[in-house]
């Protein structure tokens, strides 16, 4: 039970995800984005990546190195599937800077999971 719901919360918060890159924004077109955009993508993408990690862990032969590997892979793909999807959403731009943005949020995530459970491996 316990691994149902920790990947319903990763695939929820996925969804998530989604729905705000991919909603519309044509009052913004043009408009100078201030660093919030790319705080909000460290925190999503971080967080995903947190989530997958949880969800690794729930593994009989959890191995905290692979799973912070899928897990940055992964979170880091979506990220880049998601910047790419924006090329076809109105008001919506792509931007390196929120890739990277995204990127360091995995990082940090990462980091964080290796300071939670390295412990518990090592």
């Amino acid at each position: 039970m316990k691994i149902i719901l920790r990947v319903f919360l990763a695939a929820s918060w996925a969804g998530a995800i989604f729905i705000l890159i991919a909603t519309p924004m044509p009052e913004y077109a043009g408009t100078q984005v201030s660093y919030y955009d790319k705080v909000a993508h460290a925190f999503l993408f971080g967080i995903f990546s947190y989530l997958l990690i949880r969800v690794f862990a729930c593994q009989k032969n959890f191995n905290l190195w692979l799973a912070i590997i899928f897990s940055s892979l992964i979170s880091f793909l979506y990220a880049a599937f998601g910047e790419y999807l924006q090329i076809y959403i109105p008001g919506r731009t792509v931007s390196n800077w929120d890739l990277a943005a995204g990127a360091a949020g995995i990082i940090i995530a990462e980091i964080f999971a290796y300071a939670r459970y390295g412990k518990n491996k090592a």
